[in-house]
């Protein structure tokens, strides 16, 4: 797993920012002045479990007058890497955080659609029908291309349906489950 080493530069402003290190590392300020005045690395982290942590402690320094120099260490080598390098991986790790759980919950749901049955051919396969509601049909989509076509034949024609996203398991129309075309429209965009 790579690893993180944190050097603090040696400077006037030490005594701002030692027990911040102290409290932060749980080591003596005696030892840690030690290692800032010998260069030597004040602080190791695990890059990826640890990431907030390194970057409140890089913040805390700073905020104090502190400054710091990151070395990353990988597959055996020890290469430094600039401190706003390290934030826009933050930022890039955080984003593909969000876009795995953003796709874990599409492929978690569903989208049910009752349209009146005038607009769907009833002979096409790629709808599955879950049933009628007086003259409109149910139909139930998985966030494939199936779906993209049938949101962008309702878009293209003007069509009105009502859209739910519900759970695999769940059977229910509840009114916090709608969901509007222009809503599911990017979502399958950026999921496909």
């Amino acid at each position: 797993m790579p690893k993180i080493y944190i050097k603090i530069l040696k400077d006037n402003n030490q005594n701002k920012y030692l027990m911040f290190v102290k409290k932060f590392i749980g080591e003596g300020i005696s030892n840690i002045k030690s290692k800032i005045d010998n260069g030597q690395y004040v602080a190791t982290f695990d890059s990826f479990d640890e990431d907030n942590k390194i970057k409140e402690f890089i913040q805390g320094i700073e905020k104090l007058g502190g400054t710091v120099r990151l070395f990353e260490e990988y597959c055996g080598d020890i290469d430094e890497l600039a401190v706003e390098n390290f934030y826009n991986l933050l930022e890039r790790n955080e984003e593909i955080r969000r876009q795995t759980q953003d796709f874990t919950e599409l492929e978690c749901t569903k989208i049910i659609a009752v349209i009146d049955k005038k607009y769907i051919n009833l002979n096409d396969s790629h709808y599955k029908m879950l049933g009628n509601i007086g003259d409109s049909l149910v139909l139930e989509f998985d966030y494939d291309e199936t779906l993209k076509v049938f949101i962008n034949m309702l878009i293209s024609n003007d069509i009105d349906a009502v859209l739910y996203q519900i759970g695999y398991e769940e059977v229910s129309f509840d009114e916090e489950d709608r969901i509007g075309v222009g809503e599911i429209l990017p979502l399958i965009n950026e999921y496909l």
